[in-house]
């Protein structure tokens, strides 16, 4: 290599090291989005239904009695179930950051309760097998959390405290009664309730397998429970016919419910199970930052 090559390898080396980028160091900070999926159990649960007797058991009213029967009744909550979730959170620095989630109970779990009773009395001698399941829509619960982590290199402890604003909290019911006349009645109700604010908590644990991506097991806790506000008749059959309008003439399709009134003439209102524990897994990435840059010419470093 002759000297004038050298000497124009040497220029070309420092012209760009004079135009090198350079990139600020990463702070930790930043976005970031999860989504995963779960399974929750019913927490702290409720048992009895005020209006169709329990959420889920069992009853018997003997032939020889009215008032004597047995009963077998289990816990509930209407957001336990398949759960799917996806967040999106920003971190203020490598331990301490926020989060908006929503969780969306994609298949919840369905409650039946049966029983075997006298519909009028026992001279009547109207005896019948009533069937009820219940069973929440799409539940959707949004929350905002403060979430704080250790932001180890591979593994990750975090945690989460936040609320559970509830959205799309209908009840679908649908009631059988089978009468021993061959008569077979089925109603199709909607139990709708008021929003209230609740909470939740989460615990958990990250490994990185890349440089954004990271997966991610957790236990959370959500307590909530939601005053029922209204139960509306939509359907109504009786032997497979349409039974609806006759059955509107003579009776209110759609019960209020209040927290403050007279009784009978106001319906009370009564707490609807929601709190659960759940255990769910999945994956979460951080964004790239933005790099910063400075450009130095020539010029600039000949000042310098």
């Amino acid at each position: 290599m002759n000297k004038t090559s050298l000497a124009l390898l040497l220029v070309l080396c420092k012209v760009s090291l004079l135009f090198a980028q350079t990139s600020l160091p990463d702070n930790n900070s930043g976005f970031y989005m999860r989504a995963g999926i779960g399974y929750a159990f019913p927490q702290a649960g409720q048992s009895y239904d005020p209006i169709h007797a329990f959420y889920s058991g069992t009853t018997n009213n003997p032939v020889s009695s009215n008032s004597t029967f047995t009963f077998s009744q289990d816990k509930i909550s209407f957001s336990s179930g398949l759960h799917g979730s996806l967040a999106l959170g920003y971190m203020f620095n490598k331990n301490v950051g926020v989060e908006l989630s929503a969780d969306m109970c994609v298949a919840a779990r369905k409650y039946n309760y049966s029983g075997t009773t006298y519909f009028v009395d026992s001279a009547s001698g109207i005896i019948g097998n009533r069937s009820v399941d219940q069973k929440s829509g799409m539940l959707t619960i949004l929350s905002p959390s403060l979430v704080m982590q250790t932001a180890g290199d591979k593994w990750n402890l975090y945690t989460r405290l936040g609320f559970a604003l509830p959205l799309n909290t209908d009840i679908d019911i649908s009631v059988e009664n089978a009468f021993n006349t061959g008569e077979i009645d089925i109603y199709t109700e909607k139990l709708k309730s008021k929003f209230t604010i609740g909470y939740n908590a989460t615990a958990g644990v990250s490994y990185k397998v890349s440089g954004n991506m990271k997966v991610w097991a957790e236990m959370s806790l959500l307590s909530l429970a939601l005053d029922a506000d209204e139960l509306d008749y939509v359907g109504l059959t009786v032997n497979q016919q349409n039974y609806l309008p006759q059955f509107a003439q003579n009776h209110p399709t759609v019960y209020l419910y209040k927290s403050s009134g007279t009784y009978p003439a106001d319906n009370r209102t009564f707490a609807i199970p929601y709190s659960n524990m759940a255990f769910n897994m999945g994956l979460s990435w951080k964004f790239h930052k933005r790099t910063v840059v400075n450009h130095v010419t020539p010029h600039k470093y000949n000042r310098q």
